[in-house]
């Protein structure tokens, strides 16, 4: 809370940029010019980064994301920003504990710092190893803020949300901890100490680290600090070498002395953007550009030999070094294009992974960093008493306090629906308890597929990992088990072939397979290939991706992929679940209905609840970490039913890390085109779009864009078309957890029962939002779906009926009988995008990839899905 009469905030920006080498005489700083200036530090150092001169000044230079170029305090790295303004600190006594900077160019502070302001100070800094740095900062004022605009918004007062006040008294809040450079690593809101992190192993040369996320929000309350606990990868400590031996021998093998090309790509693809550092002479720290030539070839002219060199002979003249691997090929480094041995070089403690996680190492991850509900809660407790906000220097002088007691709010329990299965009029429909339900036994699925009577098995598993006895075996219980719900198989599968699996040729063995069944179905006249099942030995991205394309894409009919391990079970290993759960993915996308959920008994209904309406839901996928050339992937699905089971999916690549669907029109006019032509020619009444990945920053955005393309997509298809729209950002990336008071109140796993919905104290105070937690926890603490309503055409329809029909939609996920976290539409189109991730060109050599795109990021179409299963929730 903010204590104390109200205050004016000063907000400064920040210019901070190295002197030019050919400045740098080494004597003590002197004034730059009129208005006067002062100099902090001593001597200069020796620099080390590039730059360019430009004017007389030198700006460093990088590169963001979008290919923007970044100059000054933008393109040094806040931690040598941080630096600079602590050593700047120390030589102006105004700054003492009186400011709060962002580590690029924005600084606040209650006290005016018109003297300082405007002038230039030279500041000599170290850098990340140790060695002085020349610099000049440069403060300018450029705004003014007041805490009294955080109250008079709250009392409805202003119009305009006091964001910029936010993040100021967000950065104080962090500040002390974020430029504690030897005690914390920072990454995002969340702080990471380092000596006490580290949790557990990932495997791969990584650990898992465990440290808090902390934000500052304006809720119904009042300000109120969101903190949690929050997990992330790190390597471990290790000479690069090691890290190589890692990836390229993971059974233990010796180091191979030259590489393959896929071996060299499989590490620079690796070390690409990690920062390492050298064990030789003075450690330098350099940022990894890619690989390059080996220490015997590459050669470079030496001022000291008076000719060209080679990197092995340098060493062994210039450090008496002689290298053990020289025909391994060098680092390059982003700084001067160095080439440094490889095996010179470590990964040094507290660098944060910025590449995706492996499968393996994701199952790690999530398994090392659940901890229940009450040890998570404790675990934040700890950390808020131990930051005491209330004995910062910093937060007094800008009148903050904080009260460390969880915030305690009122909750309700929704009644699940009930679920309906298929055997006509009079079949009872089956009761929710604690978020799941047991199939009904020998009770059909709502509305099963058709027979199968053409199908066919692909084993990419040799037969040590999977023997042809434990085949037979899951396969005559995946046939009950369908059976037993109403999908019929009415043989075995016409093939079954053993193949050695191979990303290029994978499409030709679908081929192959599907003729050969085809031609046993033209003999018996049933219809062509229905499903093939392919059982491979691991998760293996390129085999998996080329699975889908050729399957989905290519030929046009269902593929079923699962793990050799799964067949491998027994009844007591689970292997009867196993195949229900398997045989809930081959009825959908076979064309069957699963089941339906039914709204809630004496629950309030929604308004368009009796009229023809269809449920959307959209997802914006983007590319991994560090694959800055590719476009992201929109998807857009619809259900296509009153019984909430079928639904039809279009999807569109668009520009990378762009979170409005530009293509929103086309793709929300194909739905609608379809809809009517399920439904006898009828358009829906009501739109309900469930949004996700949609941060609080890009609301307005979203909103402004997507809503017209929405109501553009009703006027295309057909004219005076205006149905009514609800629009809601479903959100589940936020740091928001809640633990029962009364341990009764819990569930099996500790955590809030399913249903919860918490709508009063830290929602919005003048918006429509709720958080729900639709599923029952299973390990960990479970992560409610944060929902924002951002336009709604039926103004009196209760909360409660809007609540109510969102938590029905969360038990229509057709691949298992649970609640899940998120409506089912709105988890399709994820899955969607991601599967639409299969269907580019290059998708079979890398998954993490992440979209399509070229080298310079244009865009490439993707491959569509054949008409053949155009209509068909493929994607599940």
């Amino acid at each position: 809370s903010l204590t104390g009469p109200s205050r004016g905030i000063y907000q400064y920006d920040v210019a901070i940029n190295r002197v030019p080498r050919a400045a740098r005489a080494g004597a003590a700083a002197q004034p730059q010019g009129p208005g006067g200036s002062g100099g902090a530090g001593g001597a200069g150092g020796a620099g080390g980064a590039e730059a360019m001169d430009v004017g007389g000044t030198e700006f460093d230079t990088t590169t963001s994301r979008r290919g923007h170029e970044r100059r000054g305090a933008a393109a040094i790295p806040p931690p040598q920003n941080i630096r600079v303004m602590k050593k700047l600190a120390e030589a102006v006594p105004e700054l003492t504990n009186a400011y709060a900077y962002d580590g690029r160019s924005i600084m606040y502070s209650v006290r005016d710092l018109t003297q300082v302001s405007g002038s230039s100070y030279d500041v000599t800094a170290p850098d990340e190893d140790g060695r002085d740095d020349q610099f000049t900062v440069k403060l300018s004022v450029v705004g003014t803020l007041n805490t009294a605009s955080l109250e008079n918004w709250l009392q409805g007062e202003a119009t305009e949300f006091p964001q910029d006040l936010l993040a100021c008294l967000d950065l104080v809040m962090r500040h002390t901890r974020a430029t504690d450079l030897k005690r914390f690593v920072t990454y995002a809101n969340s702080f990471y100490e380092i000596e006490r992190a580290r949790i557990g192993d990932l495997g791969e040369g990584c650990a898992a680290w465990r440290g808090i996320y902390q934000s500052v929000l304006l809720k119904k309350n009042g300000l109120i600090m969101n903190m949690d606990t929050a997990h992330s990868a790190f390597y471990n400590q290790q000479s690069v070498l090691d890290y190589v031996k890692i990836l390229l021998c993971p059974r233990g093998q010796p180091l191979p002395t030259t590489w393959s090309n896929e071996q060299r790509r499989t590490i620079a693809t690796a070390l690409k953007g990690l920062r390492i550092r050298t064990d030789y002479g003075q450690t330098i720290s350099y940022k990894v550009a890619g690989l390059g030539s080996d220490a015997t070839e590459h050669e470079f002219f030496s001022t000291e030999e008076g000719r060209n060199v080679c990197v092995q002979e340098y060493f062994q003249k210039k450090h008496n070094i002689d290298l053990q691997f020289p025909k391994l090929p060098c680092i390059v480094a982003t700084r001067k294009n160095n080439h440094i041995p490889i095996e010179r070089c470590f990964i040094p403690n507290a660098t944060r992974r910025a590449r995706l996680l492996t499968p393996q190492q994701t199952s790690s991850m999530i398994r090392v960093a659940a901890a229940k509900p009450s040890d998570r809660l404790g675990a934040v407790t700890e950390a808020a008493r131990a930051a005491n906000f209330s004995g910062d220097p910093l937060c007094r002088e800008f009148g903050l306090e904080m009260n460390i007691k969880p915030i305690e709010v009122s909750a309700r329990v929704l009644r699940p629906p009930e679920i309906q299965y298929g055997g006509g009029q009079g079949s009872r429909p089956v009761p929710v308890q604690h978020g799941q339900w047991r199939s009904p036994r020998n009770a059909p699925y709502y509305t099963p597929a058709a027979p199968v009577a053409s199908w066919g098995v692909i084993l990419y598993v040799r037969s040590h990992d999977l023997h042809d006895q434990d085949f037979q075996n899951f396969e005559r219980e995946l046939v009950r088990s369908a059976g037993n719900q109403g999908l019929r198989f009415l043989r075995g599968p016409s093939v079954v072939q053993r193949l050695e699996p191979a990303h290029s040729r994978i499409a030709e063995d679908l081929r192959r397979i599907r003729n050969e069944i085809d031609k046993r179905a033209e003999r018996d006249r049933d219809p062509p290939t229905q499903l093939v099942l392919i059982v491979v030995r691991n998760q293996d991205a390129p085999i998996y991706n080329s699975i889908k394309k050729a399957g989905d894409c290519d030929l046009g009919f269902p593929t079923q992929v699962m793990l050799a391990k799964h067949a491998s079970r027994n009844k007591a290993r689970g292997l009867p679940m196993y195949c229900s759960n398997l045989a809930l993915k081959i009825n959908a996308k076979l064309g069957g209905r699963n089941f339906s959920p039914l709204m809630q008994a004496g629950g309030a209904k929604v308004a368009f609840e009796n009229r023809p309406y269809m449920v959307l839901g959209a997802d914006v996928t983007h590319p991994a970490p560090g694959s800055r050339a590719f476009p992201s992937i929109a998807a857009v699905v619809g259900s296509m039913d009153r019984f909430l089971s079928k639904h039809y999916g279009v999807y569109k690549a668009q520009e990378s890390r762009q979170e409005v669907v530009e293509d929103f029109r086309d793709m929300v006019a194909e739905l609608l085109v379809q809809f009517r032509n399920a439904n006898s020619g009828r358009l829906p009444e009501t739109l309900i779009m469930y949004r996700d990945g949609v941060s609080d920053g890009q609301f307005e955005e979203v909103l402004n864009k997507e809503m017209l393309y929405l109501w553009k997509a009703c006027a295309s298809v057909q004219a005076n078309y205006k149905p009514k729209i609800i629009f809601v950002v479903c959100k589940k990336r936020h740091h928001t957890r809640f633990v029962a008071t009364n341990p009764a109140d819990e569930d099996r796993s500790q955590n809030i029962p399913a249903g919860t919905v918490v709508d009063t104290g830290i929602v919005h105070p003048r918006e429509f939002d709720f958080f729900l937690c639709s599923h029952a926890g299973l390990q960990g603490t479970s992560r409610p779906a944060h929902y924002h309503v951002l336009y709604n055409d039926f103004p009196e329809m209760s909360s409660d009926a809007l609540q109510n029909f969102t938590y029905r939609l969360c038990h229509g996920f057709a691949r298992c009988t649970r609640s899940v976290s998120i409506p089912a539409p709105c988890y399709y189109s994820h899955l969607l995008a991601f599967r639409a991730r299969c269907f580019v060109p290059d998708a079979s050599a890398s998954r993490s990839s992440g979209s399509s795109g070229t080298s310079d990021g244009a865009p490439l179409n993707l491959a569509q899905v054949n008409p053949a299963m155009k209509a068909t929730m493929h994607f599940i």
